[in-house]
């Protein structure tokens, strides 16, 4: 059995976690035994339940602190970053002893901001081979270089959930792509969610579902919608599904635009996304900030076409004209333009339909899972700086 050790960065649920999971559950457990490391603090219950449910030992850590600098955690702030840095070592140590203590073939991290942990494990074993998995873009910047640096420094293979993502790192790296999996979700159109909602079989509905940030332009959806109100279908409804109890003045100044109109709903977080992925009829990803968005092929499962800005990890997951649509939050008209096309009942349809196929295919766990544990086999056979297939 050969041991693998997972290094995660948040108690909260999300896509990090939801993908791990997926990842973790879908291993060969006759060959893989995972374990998975994280954060030791209230709250992590949900996370913590998530792993083991998957099949994965969980070991609690106090001194897993992230180190961000990506499109989507920016840490901006100087004493983000201070705090960042007075961690740092904290982690290289803990993971020192994980690695000492477990004695694993070989190290995965779910994010590129634990770094600090593949410098740890390579203190305690110089040959031990670490993966990372780049679910964000770095930023481009000094404190985002200097995070890319990091990771060049200490990690020997990189694994991007896109290809925008993968090269954000820079330099002569080594890597792949493997996408994320969707979830199994039974595709029903769940009436009495959308009926909950206020709205009735007639209405077109686009739901927008990620954290309520600045990165993923939920207010300037709201401002969009406000703004086309006389343009828009009348069919043309709105769901914007994120916001937490953690508020901050650009939650809710989207909040209270969204609510001041008939035509859009303001949402908590919702931990299990099924019903109202089944209640929609097109999934929107407005982001400010370059990223991937789980919803897009998660939706393009159960055959729900997208719209989505020209960032290119968006156009990754969304082919222009056929399995969704493009649109410029500094284009009022594409807006319009993409939201009352998708009001058409055939064409959205054909778009959907399209867009379910080829998620099957790209985003199977099956085959994700495979690829991923050829890349297990391939480097704990290799050991450190060899390349994976």
């Amino acid at each position: 059995m050969r041991k693998i050790l997972y290094f995660h960065h948040a108690i909260s649920m999300g896509g990090a976690p939801n993908s791990l999971a997926t990842l973790v559950a879908g291993l060969d457990k006759s060959e893989f035994t995972p374990i998975i490391v994280m954060p030791k603090r209230e709250g992590n219950g949900e996370v913590k339940s998530l792993f083991g449910d998957a099949g994965a030992l969980t070991i609690e850590v106090e001194a897993i602190r992230p180190f961000h600098g990506s499109a989507v955690a920016r840490n901006n702030s100087w004493k983000g970053r201070a705090y960042a840095l007075a961690s740092y070592p904290l982690l290289v140590s803990a993971a020192r002893q994980v690695v000492s203590k477990i004695k694993p073939d070989i190290v995965h991290l779910n994010s590129t901001c634990l770094v600090a942990a593949a410098a740890g494990a390579h203190m305690e074993s110089r040959e031990l081979p670490v993966i990372a998995h780049v679910r964000e873009p770095l930023l481009q910047n000094w404190w985002g270089r200097m995070l890319a640096l990091l990771n060049r420094r200490h990690v020997d293979y990189f694994v991007g959930i896109d290809q925008a993502g993968l090269s954000s790192l820079g330099g002569n790296i080594n890597g792949s792509v493997v996408r994320n999996s969707y979830e199994e979700t039974t595709s029903k159109h769940d009436h009495g969610y959308r009926y909950s909602l206020g709205f009735s079989d007639s209405d077109v509905l686009f739901l927008s579902l990620s954290r309520v940030s600045e990165s993923n332009g939920p207010l300037e959806l709201a401002q969009l919608i406000s703004q086309s109100d006389g343009d828009l279908d009348a069919r043309a409804k709105f769901v914007v599904a994120g916001f937490s109890p953690a508020t901050s003045r650009y939650a809710e100044d989207a909040r209270a635009l969204l609510q001041a109109n008939v035509r859009s709903v303001a949402l908590e977080f919702l931990p299990d996304p099924g019903p109202i992925l089944n209640a929609a009829d097109v999934i929107i990803a407005p982001f400010v900030s370059p990223h991937s968005a789980r919803s897009v092929f998660e939706g393009a499962v159960l055959g729900k076409p997208a719209i989505v800005t020209p960032h290119p990890n968006l156009l990754e997951l969304v082919e222009r004209e056929k399995t969704g649509l493009v649109f410029s939050l500094q284009d009022r008209m594409s807006f319009v333009s993409a939201v009352n096309t998708l009001c058409d009942l055939e064409t959205r349809k054909r778009l959907g339909s399209a867009a379910q196929s080829r998620a099957k295919f790209l985003f199977d766990p099956r085959l994700n899972n495979d690829a991923m544990m050829e890349i297990y086999r391939h480097l704990i056979f290799t050991g450190r700086g060899q390349h994976a297939p």
